[in-house]
């Protein structure tokens, strides 16, 4: 296999000999993930999002717009050792209480179909194994050429799934739900499964860039199934049972026909209904088409939070959400650095702008504008999602705000918290309390990180300093989009709007006067004195919360001393020697992030960094930059700093303000 091949998206660099067989059985969801970067593709075919089952990481579920029901993929069979290399899955389609299929399924899978409790099952359905059971509908099959050469896809099915009760059922009033020798199931399973798999071809014609070299169709003899007197089911002759298979291979044939095309079956005769499988899956993408109604304006959401606080974790499930609703999110993406990292994690293509080199709150002002009609003119998206750097302060960002109500509805403004470093993120930077004070929606991030007592703590002061915000708890970032407060309520808002309450101080003591608290100065990291001086020295940030009464000079990176440092790394680099820098980086350092490879691996990875953790993970985008870190913190251009990385990089660093 070279370089070349347009399966080695899929595969990676060691062919399909590297694949393991838990990477054999994910490679539906990895083709599909890589063609759902493009939105075209996402619309053209109406797909609504995939979810990952936990207690089967190879199992998930998926919606098609054109769909009432669920659709699920479960491995049946892994044969990562064979030649070809297969993998099998019960395709299930769960229906809704009021899909137009719910009565041409038994009467049994329509009653569990329409119990409330399915729906929140079908989210790990692995777990019941009576959910498949009644809802298996056909079978999938993966062939992978032993040299990469080659990748075929297979689904078999039932024409018809039907099955006869002689003795019928009969109604509890009176006459029958089934009369005799009627149907008590009639499905078209082939015809309803085809729907997910000539969609999960199309997402591997984008994935690789190829179209399938074999489409073919093949059928052979079934029958019925009739439930008898005695309670016995016999299978029965019907004229038009038919047990029907599409086959597509891309690349190779030979070595993978003889594995996906079933035995005692012929080709069909029919193949008109093949060129759904020959089509250009994004050519065919339709015009989102919206009235110029200046009513219908997209929403806006302004997502903020300090570094490594777990913003890009949150957007992605965001974006799933209503991606799953069948509304286009777009982005605009705002870094320090002159090269992005978060957007190569993003599920997205063309439409994430990424306003880089500078902070959008002060360096970059002006530039919201511009790209928020590039968005709105280019997609027409339902949701803008501005996803601000870790060291802006929304508060600074009201004057320009304020004049995009006649491009964007200002729905939403959200700040994650990483509650395992709360109380150090507040005590360090006013930039913090900053992006609190701004939000109506606190989402407390990253719980499972914090024990119970420091998160009652963390409540309570969330609640003292903070009232009348949203506060979620969430673990990583997961959070139900309809939970969210909307208006941009207290970033937006007049002075005599959010006062503090009375009798309460802004540092969190009670009984004094705060009639001048909205005029006078503070310096930075000092009580404003309104308490007397009572105030401990962990409180003496909190003032700041309700600092946006007065909507200027608020604190910003630059002012706090913040910068980032851009490493230039070579093409490998020992994993031993990074992971020894990161544990003794300096304590000034609060965020790295950038793109490695690991002396060893193949694979360019994102490393995303804070204090105390690191991990690696796949980028969601082909990355063309070379390697490169971008450390954020203070000082970060002093000697020791670029001592400390020296053994990582091969050109010298290049540090900003």
């Amino acid at each position: 296999m070279t370089a070349l091949s347009p399966f080695s998206r899929l595969f990676g660099p060691s062919g399909p000999r590297g694949l393991t067989p838990d990477a054999l059985s994910d490679l539906p969801r990895t083709w599909m993930t890589a063609a759902c970067m493009n939105a075209r593709f996402r619309r053209a075919e109406g797909w609504l999002g995939l979810c990952q089952c936990d207690s089967d990481p190879r199992a998930f579920t998926c919606r098609l717009e054109r769909q009432a029901g669920v659709y699920g993929l479960i491995p049946t069979r892994n044969d990562a050792e064979g030649t070809p290399r297969i993998v099998d899955y019960a395709l299930c389609y769960f229906p809704s209480k009021d899909d137009p299929l719910l009565d041409d399924f038994a009467l049994h899978s329509a009653i569990l179909a329409s119990n409330d409790d399915t729906q929140t099952r079908l989210r790990d359905f692995p777990l019941h194994d009576e959910l498949h059971a009644a809802f298996t509908i056909a079978a999938l099959r993966v062939a992978v050429a032993p040299d990469g050469t080659g990748i075929g896809l297979s689904l078999t099915g039932e024409r018809r799934r039907r099955v006869l009760i002689e003795a019928g059922v009969p109604a509890p009033g009176g006459g029958w739900l089934i009369t005799p020798d009627g149907a008590d199931e009639d499905l078209p399973a082939f015809a309803l499964a085809r729907d997910l798999f000539a969609t999960l071809a199309a997402g591997l014609r984008v994935a690789t860039g190829v179209s399938p070299s074999f489409v073919e169709s093949f059928e052979a003899p079934s029958h019925s199934l009739r439930l008898g007197l005695d309670g016995m089911l016999t299978a029965t002759a019907a004229r038009d049972a038919s047990r029907d298979t599409d086959c597509l291979i891309w690349g190779e044939v030979s070595d993978l026909a003889p594995a996906l095309a079933p035995e005692k079956a012929a080709p069909r005769p029919d193949k008109a209904d093949l060129e759904i499988y020959r089509r250009d899956p994004i050519s065919v993408a339709p015009v989102r088409e919206r009235p110029d109604d200046p009513n219908d304006r997209p929403g806006l959401t302004l997502l903020s939070g300090f570094l490594g606080s777990g913003k890009t974790t949150f957007l992605n499930q965001f974006i799933e959400y209503h991606t799953g609703h069948n509304e286009l999110v777009t982005v605009i993406q705002n870094e320090l650095g002159e090269t992005g990292v978060d957007a190569m994690l993003l599920e997205g293509d063309d439409s994430v702008i990424e306003v880089d080199a500078g902070c959008v709150c002060c360096t970059l002002s002006g530039a919201l504008e511009p790209a928020i009609r590039t968005l709105r003119d280019r997609y027409r998206p339902d949701v803008i999602v501005l996803e601000t750097t870790g060291l802006a302060n929304p508060l600074n960002m009201v004057e320009e705000l304020k004049d995009l109500d006649h491009l964007v509805r200002l729905d939403a403004v959200v700040t994650i918290i990483d509650a395992s470093r709360f109380y150090e993120t507040l005590s360090t930077s006013d930039i913090a309390a900053g992006q609190i004070a701004a939000a109506d929606t606190l989402i407390l991030n990253k719980c499972d990180l914090a024990d119970e007592a420091t998160l009652s703590a963390i409540r309570d002061k969330l609640v003292q300093v903070s009232p009348g915000a949203c506060v979620i708890e969430a673990c990583q970032g997961r959070v139900n989009p309809k939970l969210l407060e909307t208006g941009f309520k207290r970033l937006l808002a007049e002075p005599e709007e959010t006062a503090p309450e009375e009798g309460h101080c802004c540092c969190g003591h009670e009984g004094h006067d705060h009639s001048h608290h909205a005029h006078h100065d503070h310096d930075p990291g000092h009580c404003c004195g309104c308490c007397g001086g009572e105030c401990e020295e962990d409180h003496h940030h909190d003032h700041h919360y309700h600092a946006h009464h007065d909507h200027s000079d608020h604190s910003s990176h630059l002012g706090e001393g913040f910068g980032y440092l851009k490493l230039t790394l070579p093409e490998a680099v020992d994993g031993d020697v990074l992971t020894r820098l990161l544990v003794e980086c300096p304590k000034s350092v609060e965020r790295i992030k950038g793109v490695v490879r690991l002396e060893g691996d193949p694979d360019l990875r994102i490393l995303q960094f804070v204090p105390g953790h690191a991990e690696f993970v796949m980028p969601e985008r082909t990355i063309t930059e070379p390697p490169f870190l971008i450390v954020i913190g203070k000082g970060v251009d002093s000697p020791e700093q670029s001592a400390h990385w020296a053994q990582l990089t091969e050109t010298p660093a290049h540090a900003t303000h």
